[in-house]
């Protein structure tokens, strides 16, 4: 390959390769610009006249399955319209800069997807490196999505440190499935002096607020978001649902410990009926047959997933649910009581999920997606490094 050959490859029209060196894991090309004048930037007049030279070492993006070097002589110009001096700049790097632009962008799309320490491993680049390309290239996506007008929104919680009782709150576009913050904190009076901290336009725009039970969050909303309808999460919902079923289930365990019928049916307890293999199906039958609560409860539990499922309009779902709570009653089991004393306090947020159809699913998948962020990079120990790389994995390009 010649010199013109790896002028041709680089796809750098202001410089030319002057020479080049092949070595076992790298190659090495001199280059030099193909400009005579440079324009001053204090003037804007031509300049002609260069003051002294010397050698750039910038990295680019691989080429033939090795690291590509070049060694770049940049010139420094002295202005004779108005005595200033400056150095040549070129469209392919950043001043002080010493990876090529295309490289930094690259690694920057790389470590989106992968941990630094993979990245720095396979690309042979130090971690600080890769932070400070991260930092810079994150910084217009993260200042993008922290000033976005949104008008619904999930909001949950992350652990940040597994058993450190240390929580971070995700806000998320329903909308578009974006991150839009995280916040290294989760206390009701935080959150409302970080939403007021954001104006008035910002909350009076809120429609839609959707989060699990947790009371922090939906009395923050409340004072908040005026014209907000506040969800409160279905799936949290049947979580304390299928509580019911397994404490109901530990408790035939305990008691009748020898009865084969009622081992390994916990996971077969939280599905539908209808989702449910023959096999699965005979199986509950059996438990159901030794324990007539537990198939109660059970089949209570459908009733309320179906009303769920139903294309009904909230006065509807009202009075299916009032009726769904006064049959459990009837039923006198603890655990269930306990449920309906819960669905009780949260039903007007229950019954407003009725009218826009919305959980958060969008968030709890998110957070999932994060916790495997969390494995992959082995933890962080900088709380604004984590959220920004939260915030960039989930932005839409």
């Amino acid at each position: 390959m010649d010199i013109y050959s790896f002028s041709d490859l680089l796809g750098f029209p202001e410089i030319a390769v002057t020479h080049f060196q092949i070595e076992k894991s790298r190659i090495v090309l001199t280059c030099e610009s193909k400009l005579t004048e440079k324009t001053c930037p204090c003037c804007l007049e031509k300049c002609k006249t260069v003051k002294q030279k010397h050698q750039r070492t910038i990295r680019d993006l691989p080429i033939l399955g090795k690291e590509l070097y070049l060694e770049l002589v940049s010139r420094q110009f002295s202005c004779q319209n108005c005595s200033r001096t400056f150095y040549e700049s070129f469209n392919f790097v950043g001043s002080h800069r010493s990876m090529t632009t295309r490289l930094e962008a690259y690694l920057y799309q790389c470590c989106k997807d992968s941990s630094f320490k993979e990245v720095a491993i396979r690309e042979n680049v130090l971690w600080d490196v890769l932070q400070n390309i991260f930092d810079i290239y994150s910084k217009s996506t993260i200042n993008y999505l922290s000033k976005k007008l949104v008008k619904r929104i999930g909001i949950d919680e992350i652990a940040c440190h597994k058993g450190r009782n240390s929580y971070a709150t995700v806000i998320t576009d329903l909308d578009t499935s974006e991150v839009i913050d995280v916040l290294d904190f989760r206390t009701k009076d935080e959150l409302i002096s970080y939403f007021k901290a954001k104006g008035s336009v910002f909350c009076e725009q809120i429609l839609v607020f959707t989060s699990d039970m947790f009371e922090g969050f939906s009395q923050t909303a409340k004072q908040v978001f005026p014209n907000a309808d506040i969800i409160v999460d279905r799936f949290h919902l049947f979580a304390h649902l299928n509580e019911v079923l397994n404490k109901e289930r530990q408790l035939l365990r305990k008691t009748f410990p020898e009865i084969i019928a009622f081992k390994q049916i916990k996971w077969l307890l939280f599905k539908h009926w209808k989702d449910l293999t023959h096999p699965q199906k005979q199986t509950l039958l059996r438990a159901f047959r030794l324990s007539p609560t537990l198939r109660k409860l059970y089949f209570i539990k459908n009733e309320l997933v179906n009303i769920f499922n139903e294309n009904i309009n909230s006065e509807q779902a009202q009075k299916l649910i009032d009726e769904w709570i006064l049959t459990a009653q009837k039923l006198n089991n603890n655990y269930l009581n306990e449920f309906t004393k819960t669905i009780e306090s949260w039903k007007s947020y229950i019954i407003t999920f009725f009218k826009h159809r919305l959980s958060n699913g969008i968030v709890e998948g998110i957070n999932n997606a994060i916790k495997t962020l969390k494995r992959v990079a082995y933890g962080f120990l900088n709380f604004q490094h984590f959220r920004n790389r939260i915030m960039v994995k989930f932005a839409n390009p």
